[in-house]
């Protein structure tokens, strides 16, 4: 507030009622220019790693293992 309104004036703001105080700040806040005060937006998300799939024998199930040595 002490950007928006100089110390001279806060005298005179102390003495508002809540209703006037409000339509001041209302009047004050339509002169910010909300274009500076704006969010850096988020950039694009990244793609998920592809999973891993087992090649060359990497993965054999339990069951198999326990059926070729029966045989």
């Amino acid at each position: 507030m002490m950007i928006a309104v100089p110390s001279s004036c806060w005298m005179e703001i102390a003495r508002l009622h809540s209703d006037a105080l409000a339509v001041l700040l209302r009047k004050i806040a339509g002169y910010v220019d909300l274009q500076r005060y704006q969010k850096s937006t988020r950039g694009p998300k990244k793609p998920p790693p592809r999973k891993s799939r087992y090649r060359n024998g990497g993965h054999v199930s339990t069951h198999k293992l326990l059926t070729d040595d029966d045989q």
